[in-house]
């Protein structure tokens, strides 16, 4: 009779368990070498996912131009390391599906400089390659820019450009970091370089109105740059805030009062500054909008002197307040006058205008018409039916101080004309000394045969003249006279 089959717990080698824990142990072993392989097995099909599917990355591509700009007709070839021949090639921006490793890419666009041989990495996670073109400029570029610019400000500075190629190039520029256009204005026309040529670009600069405050301050750093290339200029630039408040003046006005031909007179005029640690620098002295009576302003403009006519600095508080002296001289020979100036204190940043007054006692210049009456009364002749003609004499007598030269003697046709008034005897004069009167012409009035009774003509006379303080001036006297029918 065959022996029975192990049934049981025997039958799975837990039958005999002499002690605890021995027989686990047993079976731990037993199990190792199928651990062994699962584990294998497990490995390879990780590599194998990780080889053929899981180190596949999305990587996308774009290219633009240094402003930013999408530069769709660029031509991209995507090359794995070391290969000859493309992986990709495509126009544009794309997507391609990568496995992880290194690679290089080709770029080439209309207008713009070719890239060749770039070296990117495919990696875990998000891929993108951002390719930037710089257009096909060559140029040199240096700047020409003031250290300092105050707020309120505008100076000059210029852009200095070679263009290395052949061909014209037009220029156009960026201003980046403190040169930027929410800081600074900067106003200039773009170029068209010849080919191998260089040039100058004028610059008009200025702090912008409102501009941020955080970046004023000395030491800023900011660039100039070649549009649409990475061609670019670094400058240091020091913007100082100016209050122009904190300018004083001591005085609103000067006030010469009465000053005689031949005197000598001057006002002091102090300037404080009390912006701190900012020195106000180049205050030019001027006079300005001169009015005169009788004396050319050219002429009056010589008779005052400042000293100094510039201020290189003025410093913060009192004691560096700066006196400037404004100085007059009138000629011996300077006729009456009321003058009225602006004394003007400016900077590049600053302006301050003060009034000045003076009442000149020289020379008179007097040249008076007498002898023509206002009214003239006009009767007809009852025998010839014409009116009468009346005579009057017009004296022109110099009682100034000065000759009066090319003096001449009309009437207004305008206002009428020969058929009622005429003028006989010497019409002009060259000169009329002081105290000299003439007497030898003479107004000749009458009315047309038909005017009416009781009508009244209006008529002018005009009497033009020169003086010795204003050679190229024409005064003119005027006299209005009536001439009434009866």
């Amino acid at each position: 009779m065959d022996d029975p089959q192990p049934y049981g717990p025997q039958a799975y080698g837990y039958a005999q368990q002499p002690e605890a824990g021995g027989g686990a142990a047993d079976q731990a072993k037993k199990l190792v070498p199928l651990l062994v392989v699962l584990l294998l097995v497990a490995g390879g099909g990780y590599f194998a996912y990780d080889y053929f599917v899981g180190s596949i990355q999305k990587v996308s591509f774009s290219v633009k131009n240094s402003e930013n700009e999408a530069i769709n007709n660029a031509t991209l070839r995507v090359y794995a390391n070391g290969q000859a021949n493309p992986l990709a090639t495509f126009t544009g921006a794309k997507t391609l599906e990568l496995k992880r490793g290194d690679y290089a890419y080709e770029v080439a666009a209309s207008g713009y400089k070719p890239m060749k041989g770039v070296p990117f990495a495919v990696t875990p996670g998000e891929n993108n390659v951002f390719v930037e073109l710089s257009k096909n400029i060559d140029v040199d570029l240096d700047l020409e820019l003031p250290a300092t610019l105050v707020v309120g400000q505008t100076l000059q500075g210029k852009i200095k450009l070679k263009n290395k190629k052949p061909a014209p190039e037009t220029i156009d520029f960026v201003f980046e970091g403190v040169l930027a256009p929410d800081t600074l204005t900067i106003l200039f026309d773009p170029i068209t370089l010849g080919g191998n040529s260089s040039d100058e670009i004028p610059l008009t600069i200025s702090v912008k109105e409102g501009a941020d405050k955080k970046k004023l301050g000395k030491d800023k750093k900011g660039s100039v740059r070649v549009k649409y290339t990475r061609e670019k200029k670094d400058v240091v630039l020091s913007l100082i805030e100016f209050d122009p408040s904190k300018v004083t003046v001591n005085v609103s006005r000067l006030d010469y009062g009465k000053v005689n031909a031949g005197d000598v007179k001057e006002k002091e005029v102090k300037v404080s500054n009390n912006n701190k640690d900012f020195d106000l620098k180049d205050v030019r002295v001027s006079l300005e909008d001169i009015r005169t009576q009788n004396n050319p302003a050219e002429v009056v403009r010589q008779w005052f002197t400042f000293f100094p006519e510039t201020v290189d600095s003025i410093g913060y508080g009192s004691k560096s307040a700066e006196t400037i002296n404004l100085r007059i001289e009138v000629p011996s020979n300077a006729a009456n006058d009321k003058i009225n100036a602006r004394m003007q204190l400016k900077t590049d940043y600053w302006e301050k205008s003060l009034n000045v007054e003076l009442d000149v006692e020289g020379k008179a210049v007097a040249l008076v018409l007498e002898g023509v009456a206002d009214k003239f009364v006009l009767s007809k002749d009852p025998t010839t039916g014409k009116y009468e003609t009346e005579t009057d004499t017009i004296e022109l007598a110099n009682k100034g101080d000065v000759d009066v030269q090319s003096v001449s003697v009309a009437l207004d046709s305008v206002k009428c004309d020969s058929s009622w008034a005429s003028i006989e005897g010497l019409k002009s004069f060259d000169s009329i000394a002081p105290g000299r009167k003439e007497k030898d012409t003479r107004l000749l009035v009458t009315a047309p045969k038909q005017t009416p009774k009781d009508f009244i003509q209006t008529c002018l006379l005009l009497i033009r003249y020169s003086d010795a303080f204003n050679p190229l001036e024409r005064k003119t006297i005027q006299k209005t006279f009536d001439i009434r029918t009866e």
